[in-house]
């Protein structure tokens, strides 16, 4: 909600994809939810304290699919943008090469456990290093996650990755 105050965000999981199949970015996602399910189970973090932003470089042979399951999977882009995208509307004006396409949206699995999404689709391939400066000066530094896990396309991190790590770091002053 728009100015109301907003709990902490205790994680950020930022994943990039250039040309990957929707298929990975599912298992990914999926190990992602089984996370913030076991971060909740066990009090470390609670499913609004953790966030994950996909960034995708817009390879335009690639972009459709990616575009596809994020309207029609996930229901994180509106139909209408994939039907542009479909129709070729991806295409930028000289000069407008480093805008983006932003979409939010929080999804629910298990009937209790949500996971708050942002994607970030742009339009032109400035490369990985380009996404994570986008991730972390555009989107992180403006949340002000403790902490954040990079993670590619198709990468998938044990069901308790978050929960380890917050606990390491929490409980040994060494760990930084």
């Amino acid at each position: 909600r728009i100015g109301e105050p907003q709990p902490p965000l205790n994680w950020i999981a930022i994943i990039t994809m250039y040309n990957e199949d929707p298929e990975l970015l599912e298992k990914t996602l999926e190990t992602l939810w089984n996370n913030v399910k076991t971060c909740n189970e066990r009090g470390m973090s609670e499913w609004h304290q953790i966030a994950v932003l996909i960034v995708v470089d817009n390879p335009p042979d690639r972009v459709v699919p990616i575009v596809e399951f994020c309207a029609d999977k996930l229901h994180l882009i509106p139909q209408k943008f994939k039907e542009n995208v479909e129709d070729g509307f991806l295409e930028v004006e000289p000069g407008d090469e480093d805008s983006s396409h932003v979409f939010m949206n929080t999804l629910n699995k298990w009937g209790k456990t949500s996971l708050q999404i942002m994607m970030i689709i742009k339009p032109k391939n400035f490369g990985k290093v380009h996404s994570h400066a986008l991730a972390f000066k555009g989107v992180a530094q403006r949340l002000d996650p403790k902490y954040v896990m990079m993670l590619d396309c198709g990468t998938m991190p044990n069901p308790d990755a978050m929960f380890v790590f917050q606990r390491e770091f929490e409980s040994d002053f060494r760990c930084a």
